[in-house]
């Protein structure tokens, strides 16, 4: 599946190497020389607590506790991160990098935590144990590091790539679709709200529900909402409890205030992921008997061919490619592909004028 942008997770293994040789082996002496090599490199302290084994929200919630509990002065009784220790606030891991930058008794401080935070992770056992050089170091950082480093990363970029995939498919249609740039850049725009009270987009609220795309006519009336829901892996509660508003959407979708519009809001679901297989019962199946319509990677061809129906787009043609049998695509174009839309073989030329599309297994033709 698609990543939306670039996993980065790159250091210089040869600075690492420098470092894990020449800690020092009693504790004292080596929170001493942490400290100073975090001070001069302080993208090493990611690095070093990777090969920990601690996972980078592990860090910074612990972080974000000791420092809170640090206080920066003895006339305050704020932490050395200036939040009150009752508040619990949280900081990113780049919170605590950019206090390495500083300068002064802060930085210091900063830099002392840190080194003792990884000495009391294992640092010096790791430095005693493991005495390899850069090629070695690097060779651990592509194959052990870097996939479990990763995996979080992956996951989150994995979901948005196939909703910036959905989202170009729309764009290619025509179509206009909240929020506006997400074909482009999925990480950096945010989810739509619609008010469930009226239909209305508007700031998020008690009254409001998100969802990953919102489909417009040219008259600004929502036409369609669509629930972007992909797992590659065990959903877990987190894809029960998604599953489970899915369902509620489509509920309140069904209810008269949205039958008795000009134009009913239809509810898609982009429904992905081998993750599904295992609970199907409580998230799958659910939905697919709730969803008005639904569609995966590889039949993304039913967007513009749905659009077509509520005469949102022209679709001229399809083509569907050669994993499908005669009798597959029979099936499939008697349920989805409306009579005034042509079936082409795989020698047919498309219709002049028109704009191909990629829908996964099928190549969809519009007039746009």
């Amino acid at each position: 599946m698609p990543l939306a942008g670039a996993i980065t997770t790159g250091y210089d293994p040869t600075t690492f190497g420098t470092i894990l040789s020449s800690i020092p082996t009693t504790r004292p002496a080596a929170l001493r020389r942490l400290a100073t090599f975090l001070i001069q490199h302080p993208e090493m302290f990611s690095t070093a607590r990777s090969f920990l084994g601690i996972a980078d929200k592990r860090a910074y919630l612990d972080l974000s506790y000791i420092f809170s509990r640090d206080r920066e002065s003895a006339r305050s009784a704020r932490g050395l991160c200036g939040c009150y220790p009752w508040e619990m606030s949280k900081h990113p891991m780049g919170f605590f990098i950019n206090m390495l930058s500083e300068r002064g008794r802060r930085q210091q401080r900063c830099a002392r935590l840190l080194a003792s935070y990884l000495c009391d992770h294992g640092i010096l056992d790791l430095a005693a144990n493991l005495k390899l050089g850069p090629a070695a170091i690097k060779a651990i950082k592509e194959h052990i590091i870097d996939p479990r480093e990763s995996q979080q990363q992956a996951a989150k970029r994995r979901g948005h790539g196939c909703e910036a995939l959905l989202a170009m498919v729309i764009h290619q249609c025509g179509v206009r679709y909240l929020p506006p740039n997400r074909h482009i850049d999925p990480l950096g725009s945010r989810d739509p709200n619609l008010d469930m009270r009226d239909f209305a987009v508007r700031a998020k609220s008690k009254a409001t529900r998100s969802f990953d795309i919102i489909v417009l006519d040219d008259d600004d009336n929502v036409r369609v909402v669509i629930q972007s829901l992909v797992h590659t892996s065990d959903p877990g509660q987190y894809g029960v409890s998604k599953s489970d508003e899915t369902v509620t959407v489509a509920e309140e979708l069904a209810g008269e205030p949205n039958s008795k519009r000009q134009y009913p809001i239809e509810h898609w679901a982009l429904l992905d992921g081998v993750g599904f297989s295992e609970n199907k019962e409580k998230t799958l199946n659910k939905m697919l008997y709730s969803l008005g319509y639904f569609f995966q990677l590889n039949t993304l061809f039913k967007v513009p061919l749905r659009l077509h129906v509520l005469d949102m787009c022209q679709v001229v043609a399809v083509r569907f490619n050669r994993l499908y049998r005669a009798a597959d695509v029979d099936s499939i174009a008697s349920m989805y592909v409306p009579k005034d839309v042509r079936l082409l073989g795989t020698r047919d030329r498309p219709p002049r004028g028109s704009t191909a599309i990629d829908g996964g297994r099928a190549t969809v033709f519009v007039q746009v």
